[in-house]
């Protein structure tokens, strides 16, 4: 688990909306990382750590949804605070860099689905 926020996670925050949307040459695969407590009672000021290695993982996006900005930290503020959207030439490599991602991130209390295009990989 990563002990301390990274002062540079607005960097993650800018991403170029446009250009990730059209690109759709590869297989996506998004996973949701969620907050302790999420669907029914979602635990929120959580600061959400990891993120810049997280951006530097290969053919990765990072999509913020609950979240907010305390002071220059980016922290929990709903149940589902990331997408994670790993892509590749096939479902199998674009799964490995959404877990791959996703493994760098951490906050009290973090979860997520471990099953998504499992199926896929198990063929």
């Amino acid at each position: 688990m990563l002990s301390e926020a990274d002062p540079d996670w607005k960097y993650c925050f800018c991403l170029h909306a446009n250009e990730t949307l059209n690109r759709l040459e590869h297989t996506p695969k998004l996973v949701v990382a969620a907050a302790e407590g999420y669907p029914a009672s979602p635990r929120t000021g959580d600061v959400v750590v990891g993120l810049t290695a997280a951006s530097r993982v290969e053919d990765v996006d990072l999509l913020c949804a609950g979240v907010a900005d305390e002071d220059g930290s980016l922290v929990t503020a709903g149940g589902r605070v990331l997408n994670v959207v790993g892509r590749g030439p096939d479902v199998s490599t674009a799964r490995a860099r959404a877990y791959e991602a996703l493994g760098h991130l951490s906050w009290p209390g973090m979860h997520h689905r471990t099953d998504i295009a499992a199926a896929v990989d198990a063929r």
